[in-house]
């Protein structure tokens, strides 16, 4: 089979930075991200990778797969998360990305920095080792814009 000598260039350099929520999951000692929505937990110190139930790689213009972050904190806190015990925060997307009107979906994302509730204070030390990124702890779901809190 001969090799193809066609340079394929990327749509973009680096990665998108958006905002997402996650719900807690307990294995053992070990505390993970998971999704809010999906039965999918997020590896420590190792990208996730989305995958889709249709069977294609992800994302895909013609469906709803991919790993989803919306744009703006704003627009996350829109989203209604808060009736969830949520941790949010800011997550690096790349891969195959896909923009929305809202955010994107991608193939690839890893946390950047959490916010955690002040109620749910306990898991930032656990989080921050985990995850190996900045912890804050705030009060998540406030109105007008970044939350103030303390850092770990």
């Amino acid at each position: 089979m001969a090799m193809s000598n066609r340079l394929v260039v990327p749509d973009r350099v680096g990665a998108e930075v958006g905002w997402r929520a996650w719900a807690i999951e307990t294995r053992g000692d070990e505390i993970l991200l998971s999704s809010v929505t999906r039965a999918e937990v997020w590896p420590a110190r190792e990208r996730m990778e989305a995958s889709c139930r249709i069977g294609h790689e992800p994302p895909a213009k013609s469906c709803g797969c991919g790993l989803y972050a919306a744009s703006t904190l704003e627009h996350l806190q829109g989203m209604d998360y808060h009736r969830h015990e949520a941790v949010i925060g800011q997550v690096a997307l790349w891969g195959r990305v896909i923009a929305g009107t809202l955010g994107w979906r991608a193939q690839f994302g890893y946390p950047e920095r959490l916010l955690v509730p002040y109620g749910l204070w306990r898991l930032a030390v656990p989080l921050r080792d985990a995850y190996g990124v900045q912890v804050q702890l705030a009060n998540v779901f406030a109105e007008g814009g970044e939350p103030s809190g303390h850092r770990h």
